[in-house]
């Protein structure tokens, strides 16, 4: 059972906030409406009234925004309009609809969007501007259904279950970023991963109800809301971070680029730059190898590799994978690239060609169906 706010906007498919209400209720979920004055002239206040446990049409001294926002899993925009979905993803909160839902995203919760509008106005730029803008923050997107010119509201059924998640209940957790291993008090050695792969990939999982947990070192990119986010700077205290919670997630996605090497000797204060230096450099621990020999969820593991997917193949055969993800070194830190997604048994799954958005959208999916056991 989930905590659900539905805000409904004025919008003609406002009089279907009813059912998608009374769908949520059916299947065990405490509602809650948030109804603009505009949406009132397209549905009625006692038929929001019936299917909802309460409905707020304005805020008081109470400040009922925060109350839902502390009280809600998920927050719902059914239906969403050009205007509402500009005010959030401007955080223009200047009426209770767009008050909510600005405040969940800032107590860390899902929010749900299901626009609905013309189909010249869906489609035109500021609105794909837009829908993108939320989308990198984290909001889930219910795309409309195109017909007869409009885009109109999706079905039911497909705002319920994005609304309930299909990874609600699944704990993950993703690595991410390089790890910093220091020469002395200023110097450090480090890789130019930015993060952002691990970052999309967790966006993604929340996105569809997962529980993430992110444990990564410097980021060059902001991270999206967490669950639970663990900042390090070593490769070591990488895998300690990692160790403490293995026995509380259902999966790990190792996409960070820890440090390969480490000076043997940390220099005290700060090497003299007049002087030439001889640094011997050891290996770090292989997270990976070091846990997912004993971890008994699902597990996914990033090769880079001038040859991935032999890369790839040869990473299995050393270590336990449910999912390997490889790609070439020429495309580590660029925002497009090309990656192969490679079963436990080896074989090439997806070959996914654009930016990491997609990459991780095409990794949760096949992450999604291994965890619900859905091999199929």
């Amino acid at each position: 059972m989930v905590n659900v706010v539905v805000c409904v906007t004025g919008s003609v498919a406002a009089y279907r906030a009813p059912d998608v209400c009374r769908e949520l209720v059916r299947r065990g979920h405490r509602v809650r409406v948030v109804a603009s004055e505009e949406a009132l002239r397209f549905v009625g206040k006692d038929a929001l009234g019936f299917a909802a446990e309460e409905v707020i049409f304005r805020l008081t001294s109470r400040a009922e925004h925060v109350e839902l926002a502390e009280w809600a899993d998920v927050v719902a925009v059914v239906p969403a309009t050009l205007n509402t979905l500009a005010k959030i993803a401007r955080g223009v909160a200047d009426a209770p609809v767009p008050l909510t839902a600005v405040t969940s995203l800032g107590a860390g919760k899902r929010l749900v969007v299901a626009p609905a509008m013309s189909l010249h106005m869906y489609r035109s730029p500021p609105a794909r501007e837009i829908l993108r803008q939320l989308e990198d923050m984290g909001v889930t997107v219910v795309g409309p259904v195109i017909e007869e010119g409009k885009a109109k509201l999706a079905s039911i059924e497909e705002i319920v279950e994005a609304v309930e998640g299909e990874l609600s209940g699944f704990r993950v957790l993703v690595t991410g970023g390089p790890t910093m291993e220091p020469l002395d008090d200023v110097r450090v050695i480090t890789n130019r991963s930015s993060g952002r792969t691990a970052c999309e990939i967790c966006r993604e999982l929340r996105a569809r109800g997962a529980e993430v947990v992110f444990v990564h070192g410097p980021l060059r990119v902001d991270p999206p809301p967490m669950d639970e986010r663990v900042e390090v700077e070593t490769t070591r205290e990488m895998l300690e971070e990692v160790v403490k919670r293995i026995d509380d997630v259902d999966a790990i996605v190792m996409a960070a680029a820890p440090s390969d090497f480490r000076p043997a000797e940390r220099a005290d204060g700060k090497l003299d730059s007049r002087r030439e230096h001889e640094i011997r450099l050891i290996p770090t621990e292989k997270i990976v190898r070091e846990v997912f020999p004993d971890f008994d969820g699902v597990r996914v593991a990033f090769k880079l590799d001038p040859e991935p997917v032999e890369g790839a193949r040869r990473l299995l055969d050393e270590v336990p994978c449910e999912l390997v993800v490889a790609n070439p070194p020429e495309t580590a830190g660029a925002e497009g690239s090309e990656w192969w997604i490679l079963d436990g048994d080896g074989e090439v799954i997806e070959r996914v060609k654009g930016d990491k958005r997609e990459l991780a959208r095409k990794l949760v999916d096949a992450l999604s169906k291994l965890l619900r056991g859905d091999r199929g």
